[in-house]
């Protein structure tokens, strides 16, 4: 058990340290426990471990959206004025903390990072003749997007995969989940979680513009170049997920649906099948977008896509929004076969951001306004 703390200023007990000035205000009460002793706590609508198993719906929740328990994990959020409870505490407190100096993280960096530790010494401790039968096997994965439906009801964007329990997380989705899906690779930043206890793997040291949500998504994540696949799933039946976009969170579920024999593995990649249309980028999560699927579809929903990175790239001009449509439930195999081929025989993302994002001009603009594509370069 760790030694607690007295606070300076009320003197209450934590296991985690305070500037005297912060009493504390808007901090969920699982922060003040014992990380060694720490038990993740079930979020009450996904029935998952999430975010380190720490925050309760209430907290990922925006005041004025209390219908949409999902604001948080897969439906993009902020869309309201109020401030999450969340952001409400990083406002009072980072200038009491500075801006990531580690001498003075704040108290919730300090409880995360204690239990970063703790799942990396748990993983450590396994069975070593199980993790080694585990990263020579091939794994056969099934990634739907949850809450995005038909008018029956049912998920239809999804991929069936095999790739190697052996294979680092950071290459998983960087040459392998991105392109299947259709989403742009190294565009966002993204987090792996596993749903035994909420432990998340991430990029290391990510300068990606959406990073600046993680004080909204768990604070940290273990190097994903550090952590393979056979780390987080062990045993057939087993999930975990992958949120693309940090600041979107666009929401997959990741079966293990079978795991080949090591005799008959060969830790080839391979798109096996798949359905449905990738979602365009920056277009705010699952539920914001399965509601515009089910909508009228106008001209600007079709130009809306089409201007997004993973749409237009290889489109002209002429063809935006004129003669092209998009149809959320055209999926292309050889094409995204093409994708997979092309992202694995090509040289792996810089893990810390791309050097150029693209923005693009959405509502209120004229026609040829939101033809025009603002490029900004990183410093």
């Amino acid at each position: 058990m760790s030694k607690p703390y007295l606070h300076p200023t009320t003197g209450f007990r934590s296991y985690v340290k305070f500037h005297p000035r912060d009493l504390g205000i808007g901090l969920p009460k699982q922060y003040l426990q014992d990380p060694a002793t720490f038990v993740p706590v079930l979020h009450p609508e996904l029935h998952q471990f999430v975010q380190w198993g720490i925050l309760s719906a209430e907290d990922l929740l925006n005041p004025t959206s209390t219908s949409n328990p999902f604001t948080g994990v897969g439906g993009g959020g902020g869309a309201g004025l109020e401030l999450y409870p969340v952001q409400k505490r990083m406002m009072m407190v980072q200038g009491m903390y500075g801006f990531g100096r580690e001498e003075e993280e704040r108290p919730e960096m300090q409880f995360v990072h204690a239990l970063m530790k703790k799942k990396e010494k748990a993983i450590a401790s396994r069975d070593p003749d199980v993790r080694s039968d585990r990263v020579q096997r091939d794994y056969i994965l099934r990634i739907h997007m949850p809450l995005i439906v038909d008018d029956h009801g049912v998920n239809y964007i999804w991929r069936k995969i095999k790739v190697s329990g052996g294979m680092p997380l950071e290459v998983l989705v960087d040459k392998v989940l991105q392109p299947v899906m259709g989403w742009e690779r190294n565009l966002h930043a993204w987090l792996i979680t596993d749903y035994s206890d909420g432990a998340q793997f991430g990029l290391h040291s990510s300068s990606h513009l959406d990073s600046a949500h993680m004080y909204m998504r768990g604070f940290d994540a273990l190097d994903s170049s550090k952590f393979t696949l056979a780390d987080v799933l062990l045993n057939e039946g087993e999930s975990m997920m992958f949120d693309y976009d940090v600041g979107d969170l666009w929401w997959h579920d990741i079966k293990l649906e079978k795991m080949v024999s090591r005799e008959e593995s060969n830790g080839r990649v391979e798109l096996i099948d798949g359905s449905g249309a990738c979602p365009p980028e920056n277009c705010r999560g699952n539920l914001l977008w399965n509601e515009k699927t089910h909508e009228r579809r106008t001209l600007d929903f079709h130009l809306d896509a089409a201007s997004q990175p993973n749409y237009s790239s290889a489109r002209s001009l002429k063809r935006l929004g004129i003669q092209w449509r998009f149809d959320p439930n055209r999926f292309s195999l050889p094409k995204a076969r093409q994708r997979l081929s092309d992202a694995i025989s090509s040289r792996a993302s810089l893990p810390f951001g791309a050097k150029r994002f693209l923005q693009t001009s959405m509502g209120g603009y004229s026609f040829a306004a939101r033809l025009q594509a603002l490029h900004f370069t990183a410093l």
